[in-house]
């Protein structure tokens, strides 16, 4: 079973872990995506936050994530995406 298919049954937790930090929208990108992971891949999630999220709700949301998952996470904010490769991760990441 590819990760994304496992990230797929675990939506609904995943999402409960990410409004504790102010997230209200979840996409996957990266190798998960491609279906190119390997067991030391990590899980890239790029996150829409809301107005009063901060710096420690994305630390600590990418945390939580790693903690649950059993895997590195990395976690992203949709204003944080490097400009280079915006629409690069934008035109690859699918919403959990």
């Amino acid at each position: 079973m590819y990760q994304l298919d496992k990230l797929r049954k675990h939506r609904r937790k995943i999402y409960n872990i990410a409004q504790k930090h102010f997230a209200s929208r979840i996409y996957i990108f990266g190798s998960c995506v491609r279906h190119e992971e390997t067991k030391k891949s990590d899980v890239d999630f790029l996150v829409d936050f809301l107005p009063e999220a901060s710096l420690l709700d994305l630390i600590r949301l990418q945390d939580d994530l790693q903690s649950y998952l059993k895997r590195p996470v990395d976690v992203i904010s949709r204003d944080g995406i490097h400009p280079f490769l915006k629409d690069e991760i934008l035109k690859e990441a699918i919403e959990l």
